[in-house]
């Protein structure tokens, strides 16, 4: 399996990205892809071995939390396992037994309402992980999320979310569907991805 990287100006993102091309380069190789048992999903390199993703990327088929299920993780340097090491109320910590690289991620901000953000999300075409990089604007927002809208692929939960300087903003938890009527348009269906939000505490005991 080999990754490919597939830049998409959904939204004019390159028009709206001031970081740098050499962050850019370090935010896609700090995509992780996750195999479980029951799904797929991905994850952000945090440094030193550690990467974080949203905790139903480790649900059963019942809905439950299962920490000892098998963990694959596939970055652009190879694939091997890694292991569970932290848990709160939205995200995991797992540490990859076969990669160690890089210094930890320290560029965390909070989500601004009408603001463009982006992120790098995966599609499977024919064997080969593709990674795209989108984005849109923040419509809604609390004090644990917010929504931006767009759409993307399964296995995009745990896909990181930035402001367009480069600054981890939240991890993609879900997609869903929002139908409406109107006299002249008749249905309108808009499709949102909810992004939970993450800060420094994630690095704490790591």
């Amino acid at each position: 399996m080999r990754y490919l990287v597939l830049f998409l100006a959904v939204g004019a993102v390159f028009g709206l990205v001031a970081c740098s091309q050499a962050v850019i380069d370090d935010l896609i190789s700090r995509y992780i892809t996750i195999f479980t048992s029951k799904v797929a999903g991905s994850g952000f390199y945090l440094g030193k071995g550690y990467f974080v993703t949203v905790n139903h990327v480790f649900y059963d088929s019942l809905g439950n939390y299962n920490d000892s299920t098998e963990i694959i993780a596939i970055n652009f340097k190879g694939f091997g396992g890694a292991k569970i090491v932290k848990k709160d109320n939205k995200f995991t910590v797992c540490k990859m037994d076969w990669y160690n690289e890089g210094d930890f991620w320290d560029s965390f901000d909070k989500p601004v309402l009408g603001t463009f953000v982006f992120w790098i999300a995966p599609y499977n075409v024919n064997d080969n992980i593709i990674l795209a990089v989108k984005g849109g604007i923040v419509s809604a927002l609390n004090s644990e999320s917010f929504l931006v809208q767009a759409d993307v692929l399964p296995g995009a939960s745990g896909s990181a979310v930035f402001d367009g300087n480069g600054n981890l903003l939240g991890l993609i938890e879900s997609l869903f569907i929002v139908e409406s009527t109107t006299p002249a348009n008749g249905k309108i269906i808009n499709t949102f991805i909810e992004v939970k939000k993450i800060n420094k505490s994630i690095l704490d005991g790591l």
